[in-house]
């Protein structure tokens, strides 16, 4: 009877062992001994550089948000014999100085570690290893990075709810751009297309522009003075002109820095990638230049949806557009359209 109960426990024992080993996955040691010498390197190189840039992207969300919510961390306490004076206005600003200064510096951290993540793929990318493994290794270092930043996530939200004296929410980072290419973005770059498509900068003024809308301006008034509606001083002419003189304001903006001015430049002069807006999405698509005009190519190779021109239409649609062009000005008196040059096709 008891050799019986052994026996069924034994097998019990046997199918949840075999269970377990079907549904879950195999961990990063057991992955490894698949590999060489050099590969188990990198892709412990891999796991640790992941698990660093875990912990710098939080270290600047948190020092973000202390910025943003107007909380000192500790890390910014000094000492100072007057109490009274450590609670002064000069004091505080020159804490606050300090958390901005880390809040660089972390940033600066991440864009490192995320540059020597760059180095470190591509050694990963060319191990002479099977597909099957290669999939392996990647869910396994997903599955560490992410249980890692729970813990981190939990460890920050806990800090900041101190500082903040109840419950506080992190800012979710959500990016405004994909990346299908193979170039690897540097953080300011990433930064500056996380601006998004809706962020607008106003450009500088011409003074002529200006000069334009003044005479305008004084038209209208002119126009109203005659019509008896309002009274004009008489002075009125020679100030709209001395007004159209003058810059006020600037249109310097302080979202578009330099650093972030610096980083659009380089994508820009970036021969070997393409950015695009996603179809029905304010969102930048980055494509390498190669695939994009390969893809382009075939499309437009399509003859079923597309006809290939033996000349270009354009000059004689500017014919006919100028042609009723004069037509409409030989009928309209006062008010004569102009005529499309050639810089305007």
């Amino acid at each position: 009877m008891l050799y019986l109960v052994l026996l069924c426990l034994f097998c019990m024992s046997e199918d949840v062992n075999g269970d377990i080993n079907e549904t879950l996955p195999d961990n990063i040691g057991t992955i490894l001994h698949g590999f060489e010498a050099d590969g188990k390197k990198i892709v412990r190189s891999l796991e640790n550089l992941a698990k660093k840039q875990t912990n710098a992207r939080y270290a600047v969300i948190f020092t973000q948000t202390c910025i943003n919510e107007n909380l000192l961390p500790k890390f910014t306490h000094f000492r100072l014999n007057d109490q009274a004076v450590q609670q002064s206005e000069e004091a505080l600003s020159f804490r606050k100085h300090l958390l901005k200064e880390e809040a660089k510096k972390k940033k600066k951290v991440l864009e490192e570690i995320s540059e020597k993540i760059a180095d470190v793929s591509r050694s990963y990318q060319e191990l002479p290893i099977s597909n099957d493994l290669r999939q392996k290794t990647d869910s396994a270092l997903q599955e560490l990075t992410e249980t890692h930043e729970r813990v981190v996530k939990t460890r920050i939200q806990r800090k900041l709810s101190s500082l903040y004296g109840g419950d506080i929410t992190l800012p979710e980072q959500r990016d405004s751009y994909v990346n299908l290419s193979s170039y690897v973005l540097t953080q300011d770059q990433k930064d500056f297309l996380n601006l998004g498509l809706n962020c607008r900068l106003y450009p500088k003024q011409s003074q002529q522009e200006k000069k334009a809308e003044v005479e305008l301006l004084y038209e209208q008034i002119c126009d109203r003075h005659r019509d008896g509606n309002i009274e004009v001083n008489p002075d009125i002419q020679e100030q709209l002109s001395a007004e159209s003189t003058k810059t006020r304001g600037t249109n310097r903006s302080g979202i578009l820095t330099p650093r972030l001015r610096q980083a659009a430049k380089q994508l820009k002069d970036n021969p070997d990638i393409i950015i695009r807006r996603a179809d029905k999405s304010s969102t930048f698509v980055i494509l390498n230049r190669a695939d994009y005009l390969e893809k382009t190519d075939a499309i437009l190779s399509d003859t079923s949806k597309f006809q290939r021109l033996r000349r270009n239409p354009i000059e004689k649609q500017k014919r006919d557009l100028n042609a009723l062009i004069d037509a409409a000005n030989a009928e309209v008196d006062g008010v004569k359209f102009r005529k499309l040059s050639a810089r305007d096709w």
